[in-house]
């Protein structure tokens, strides 16, 4: 319960379960009746708060007879099939005593994926010698039967396609087997990483879901997921938000979700996270978003606990963070680009010399809807990219991707993309909408809509919307001004975040940049000092009140006047005694 009322709090209506496989089931196949009976009571407590579930039929479970669980459903069928035997007995066709509902028939189950993180070709790569040796004879008798000549030079394409037939059929049987059983839940699988095959192979899927990291840990002690780790630690902004990564991994007329994400703790703009992943998601119409994670121990689902790199529940900046995302992305307050824009992807991409993945979605994206197509010349867009190594075709609207930038500034010279989308020199991109601006030099980003504006800020930086201006005086931050009642013009009652970073009281770092976590510290979080001019630009009579992080009033902030405009000044604490990221604003 404490989960579920932290997460609608938030404004969340999607929580993927995952790693709960490992606990379901004991090593020897046996259920864990007792984790099915909490799986039970949190499914139907997510219905009544109207939050649907996402989760895998295989993560992390462990066998006492299998070493390689994700190989083995590959290439071992009747691997496969004591899986999915499992699966569907004590899951999908149980009937969760609280709703009355078997698993496979309640709604608030939204999303199936198959293997987390299982993409085959990743698997291959990472393979111990005695599984490579397998697969190196199982794929020779496979080129034999169908007679290929395997040269140096064609290898790896073979393989490719290889290992796509293996990931699609195994793919194929498991979908026929769960609709035999009655599942019509929406079904994908290999949702880790981006490759043309996998391209290709997605087209099977129901939906199409992947996951990103902004500075994810890298871990340098003996124990894995423990410190010393180290972390990137500057903005994600000059390198497109990194949400932009995954704009070129959706398949245009497929849903496409995003189950893992997240800026990684300490990075002291991690709290951008939640801003951009909402924004650019609403600006691609995506439909599904899941921040990893809530937490990865009981004890910190109540908020209390060190802060870890994925942290959300016990991290004060991300939390908070997340209302801005989902004012953003599940309210709608960020409207939809209406130009679709798609790269070219040839169906036998191997028989173009030279073809590359090319990244220009990454960028576009920041402008407009884009995304996969396969086929040459689809209806319905006013352009289409295509890779270099690709011929255009003698008609429609074709340009090359291989420069980015001179192709958004073609698309603008042909009115396709408005004017003002793209200032080259000053690398600042503007959304079709014109709601959303991402400036990768100053590193700064504004989301300007009638409900909400926010700002991303480096300290001595200022945003200017059309309802408030921010003058960051101090630290790094993220704003967010968002009505909670209407357009922000006409609105009583007002939310104001100012997130600066945060950090476990006691941590120790090996280097003055904070890059290296040494310790964790203790579950005392400390919020870096911020200070900020919030200046209005309309009229707006009221009173504004500093809050504490639950949203209880504390004092009221002194309203002074800057060019004849009501100003207030905003500070992240409370003569160093209390933090204060959260303002409400009551017209009066």
């Amino acid at each position: 319960d404490t989960l579920l009322d932290m997460l609608a709090a938030q404004g969340c209506n999607l929580l993927r379960l995952h790693h709960f496989d490992w606990l379901l089931f004991h090593p020897d196949s046996s259920l864990n009746k007792t984790m099915l009976e909490r799986m039970d009571y949190l499914l139907a407590g997510a219905r009544k708060r109207g939050i649907y579930l996402s989760i895998d039929l295989f993560t992390a479970r462990s066998f006492s007879d299998v070493k390689a669980p994700k190989w083995a459903f590959y290439f071992q069928p009747e691997f496969r099939k004591r899986l999915l035997d499992d699966l569907i007995s004590h899951l999908l066709n149980h009937r969760n005593p609280y709703t009355g509902i078997q698993w496979k028939q309640d709604p608030a189950l939204a999303f199936l994926n198959f293997i987390n993180e299982g993409s085959l070709s990743i698997q291959y790569q990472r393979a111990p010698k005695e599984l490579r040796d397998q697969a190196e004879r199982e794929f020779q008798t496979y080129a034999a039967k169908r007679k290929w000549n395997v040269t140096a030079r064609n290898r790896n394409v073979l393989v490719e396609q290889w290992l796509r037939k293996i990931a699609e059929d195994a793919y194929t049987e498991t979908l026929r087997r769960l609709r035999a059983e009655g599942v019509r839940i929406p079904f994908c699988d290999q949702n880790f990483r981006d490759t043309a095959s996998l391209a290709l192979s997605r087209r099977l899927y129901d939906y199409v879901d992947s996951h990103y990291y902004w500075g994810h840990p890298t871990f340098l002690g003996k124990r894995p997921w423990q410190p010393p780790y180290m972390v990137y630690p500057g903005s994600s902004i000059p390198a497109g938000g990194a949400i932009n990564t995954m704009f070129r991994v959706r398949l245009c007329g497929k849903p496409f979700t995003i189950t893992e994400w997240n800026h990684c703790f300490p990075n002291p703009r991690g709290g951008e996270g939640p801003f951009l992943v909402g924004a650019y998601s609403a600006l691609q119409n995506f439909s599904g978003l899941a921040q990893f994670t809530a937490s990865d121990r009981e004890k910190g689902l109540d908020g209390t606990g060190t802060i870890g790199p994925f942290d959300g529940a016990v991290n004060p900046i991300l939390r908070l963070g997340m209302r801005a995302g989902a004012f953003f992305f599940l309210r709608g307050d960020v409207a939809v680009s209406e130009i679709k824009i798609p790269l070219y992807q040839p169906e036998e991409y191997w028989t173009y010399p030279g073809f590359q993945n090319s990244a220009a979605p990454n960028t576009l994206g920041l402008i407009a809807k884009t995304g996969l197509v396969f086929q040459p010349s689809p209806d319905g867009y006013p352009a289409i990219l295509y890779p270099t190594a690709v011929p255009l075709p003698g008609k429609g609207k074709a340009f090359y991707a291989d420069n980015v930038l001179s192709t958004i500034e073609k698309l603008i010279s042909a009115g396709i993309l408005p004017k003002g989308s793209l200032q080259r020199e000053k690398q600042i991109f503007t959304s079709s909408t014109g709601e959303l601006i991402l400036d990768k030099k100053q590193q700064t980003f504004q989301s300007t809509t009638p409900r909400s504006e926010s700002f991303l800020l480096p300290e001595g930086k200022t945003g200017t919307g059309k309802f408030a201006m921010i003058q960051n005086r101090k630290s790094d931050a993220s704003f967010l001004i968002a009505s909670l009642n209407g357009p922000l013009e006409q609105s009583r009652r007002i939310l104001i975040l100012h997130l600066t970073d945060v950090k476990n009281e006691g941590s120790v770092f090996r280097d003055p940049r904070l890059v290296v976590l040494e310790k964790n510290g203790s579950t005392q979080p400390l919020i870096l000092r911020g200070e900020a001019v919030l200046t209005l630009n309309k009229p707006f009579p009221g009173t504004l009140y500093a809050c504490g992080i639950s949203g209880q009033r504390l004092y009221r902030v002194p309203r002074e006047r800057r060019n004849g405009k009501p100003s207030y000044r905003l500070t992240t604490d409370r003569d160093g005694t209390m933090p204060i990221l959260v303002y409400e604003l009551i017209r009066e």
